[in-house]
């Protein structure tokens, strides 16, 4: 299983034979990704980002949410939203902008999974 990131507009280039699980908090009308829960920002961390946080107090916040995350339990809870097919995490920033999929990207590459940018 490959895992991929990407961002909802970007939907041209996804592989057809992916799962498309979305990240972000919402998405698209019309569209219905499964979510996995783990890897999407806390209302918390998204409201108070908003308000007052910079880019760098959200990675902060965002990478202890990620560090109490059971790694292995995320990867099977993949496989079986995915059927074992590789999988595209969505989320709605474009590639170039700052996105909490970047960090998940890095999560995963921690772990010694690549998680590349479609």
């Amino acid at each position: 299983m490959k895992i991929y990131t990407s961002y909802f507009s970007n939907h041209k280039n996804f592989p057809k034979d992916a799962t498309y699980i979305t990240i972000a908090r919402g998405q698209p009308l019309g569209s219905f990704m499964p979510r996995l829960e783990e890897l999407t920002p806390s209302w918390d961390i998204i409201d108070r980002y908003h308000e007052d946080w910079d880019e760098e107090a959200y990675k902060v916040e965002f990478w202890k949410q990620l560090d109490a995350l059971d790694f292995d339990a995320v990867m099977r809870r993949l496989k079986t939203m995915s059927g074992g097919k590789d999988v595209v995490l969505v989320c709605w920033e474009g590639k170039d902008r700052f996105c909490h999929r970047h960090l998940v990207a890095e999560w995963f590459g921690q772990h010694g999974v690549e998680a590349n940018e479609i």
